[in-house]
């Protein structure tokens, strides 16, 4: 079970929910429909203190680096418009939290504060302007929390890699792409040079450009399949949650009654669901390809790398495996 966190101050096991419609921010990020909030916070809401309520929000750790990065004031005025646009996105009171498995903490804890790489400074807003601030929506608390976790260890020999994190972790074959990395040469004789003078300038080149290129990518894909099935696990947890009082008791028998969809997003969850699957897929797709085209170079199978199949791969090294046995070695 994904652990949830309060919305104004990342505490977990946060005590109550607060019904409310999708919003934007000052930043142009989107607020999904309601918050969480732990006891203290819920105290704080319910006296509408609300300078207390945004002060609270930036001593979080990204609050911090919010205020490190630009000063108080923009953070707090930040902070303090968010929460005035939660109380008017507000509709109804408050019930005992059951939600579980979404990305809790991203209102004005983590990760709203977090600046994005690509920033652009907001120049409507009042007060001086500052960086554009996104908030993470397509995971689960717990795989954001996994993410976020910093590196450990100052080993240098080795780029620390997310595909840990990820669950796609695939060392052997990153030490294959430093391998082949390690064979190219910009200089002649170009490409891999052990290959010289086979097959010819150019087409060692070549060769030896999209043997790298598919090894390099089938880490590249799957990373991508990662990230896909992340966000998938997300969307169909949220889907879940709303679908999870459709089957009902009435008149003595089941029936499935589908709560209305509150917003557009809502309408979207399957949309998306499946979105991130046949993302999944094609991923794995690719990198499969990768994988035939990387043989092809590696084994040096005579068929092109250019098209590279997996099915023409194994056909060939079948054919390879035939004729040794027929030869006796």
């Amino acid at each position: 079970m994904a652990l949830s966190l309060c919305d104004f101050c990342s505490s977990p096991a946060p005590a109550c929910r607060y019904p409310a419609v999708t919003f934007t921010d000052l930043a142009w990020s989107r607020s999904i429909a309601d918050w969480l909030a732990c006891d203290e916070r819920h105290a704080l809401i319910e006296a509408s203190e609300r300078d207390a309520l945004a002060a609270r929000s930036m001593t979080t750790c990204s609050g911090q680096m919010a205020v490190g990065a630009m000063g108080r004031q923009a953070p707090f005025e930040y902070c303090r418009e968010l929460h005035a646009r939660f109380w008017r996105a507000r509709r109804g009171g408050r019930s005992t939290s059951r939600r579980e498995g979404r990305v809790a903490g991203s209102r004005s804890g983590v990760p709203s504060f977090r600046i994005a790489e690509d920033s652009a400074p907001i120049t409507n807003s009042p007060g001086p302007p500052f960086p554009l601030l996104r908030d993470t929506l397509g995971m689960r608390t717990s795989d954001l929390a996994r993410l976020d976790a910093p590196y450990t260890g100052n080993d240098d020999s080795r780029r620390p890699e997310p595909t840990a994190a990820l669950g796609v972790e695939i060392p052997s074959w990153r030490d294959l792409e430093s391998i082949i990395l390690g064979d190219l040469t910009p200089h002649a004789p170009y490409g891999v040079a052990w290959w010289a003078p086979h097959p010819g300038t150019s087409r060692r080149i070549l060769i030896s450009d999209q043997l790298y290129a598919c090894a390099v990518s089938v880490s590249g894909n799957m990373v991508e399949a990662g990230l896909h099935w992340l966000e998938f696990l997300d969307y169909s947890a949220r889907e879940s949650d709303r679908l999870a009082d459709a089957v009902q008791i009435q008149n003595g028998r089941l029936a499935m009654v589908a709560p209305r969809p509150r917003s557009p997003l809502e309408e979207l969850l399957s949309q998306l669901e499946r979105m991130h699957i046949l993302g999944v897929v094609r991923a794995v797709s690719g990198a499969l390809d990768c994988l035939a085209g990387t043989i092809i170079g590696v084994v040096a199978l005579p068929t092109s790398i250019l098209r590279a199949d997996l099915n023409i791969v194994r056909k060939r090294l079948r054919e390879i495996k035939d004729t040794s046995m027929d030869a006796g070695t």
